[in-house]
């Protein structure tokens, strides 16, 4: 299952895959601090939606890599146990 999550590569609002987009196709659409700190884009295929890699994007990048770490846990139960382990009774 997670050879096909592919994170940050469909649309929030319609669900079209992104494609890179260059920024001068694009960047009357963009704000103006984002036109000057941002440097690559992702337009949506279905509804044109502009994306780039804002501040949120680390927590993204993190939950990410919990969603994809769980996931392999329960595909590999050798792995490390994914909570915390039980306190004995007593």
């Amino acid at each position: 299952m997670s050879r096909r999550l592919a994170p940050l590569t469909r649309c929030l609002r319609c669900g079209a895959r992104l494609e890179d987009v260059a920024k001068a196709d694009i960047v009357d659409r963009l704000p103006p601090r984002t036109r000057h700190e941002q440097h690559s884009f992702r337009r949506c295929t279905g509804c044109d939606r502009i994306y780039w890699a804002g501040t949120h994007q680390r927590r993204l990048d993190q939950l990410v890599a919990r969603i994809m770490s769980q996931i392999r846990s329960v595909h590999d139960p050798a792995g490390p146990p994914a909570g915390p382990a039980a306190a004995p009774d007593g």
